[in-house]
């Protein structure tokens, strides 16, 4: 288990992308707040499992909003808004289910593990 230098708090926040756009292009969800949810983070593996478990919930709560192709939830350090992650999901209009597109990515695969390394990539 690898842990941040210092404890960061993340905020996320759900974009989507309407289906009846073709440019695919993604917005912030009006369907939900924009500040959806702040978590504090004190090791990488952390918000991993903060983006999988808000997603599954976030499928859930759109899983009769058919007008969205997809979602992502992204997250930003609080102090500094910088990304620190995010995860993609796809709504099969075959089935009406909603899955995980690929497994969610943080700053930390990247070898940044703190808010300080954080405000310097941004």
């Amino acid at each position: 288990m690898v842990t941040h230098g210092e404890e960061m708090y993340v905020t996320t926040t759900v974009f989507v992308t309407p289906c009846e756009q073709g440019s695919g292009a993604w917005e912030v969800c009006p369907n939900l707040p924009e500040g959806l949810d702040t978590t504090l983070i004190r090791a990488c593996e952390d918000l991993p499992a903060v983006l999988e478990t808000q997603g599954g919930v976030i499928a859930a709560v759109l899983r009769h909003v058919v007008r969205y192709r997809g979602f992502r939830l992204l997250a930003r350090e609080t102090r500094t808004h910088a990304l620190a992650g995010g995860v993609e999901w796809v709504h099969d209009r075959a089935t009406g289910t909603w899955r995980m597109h690929d497994q969610p990515w943080t700053t930390c695969d990247y070898g940044l593990h703190d808010p300080a390394a954080l405000e310097v990539a941004a």
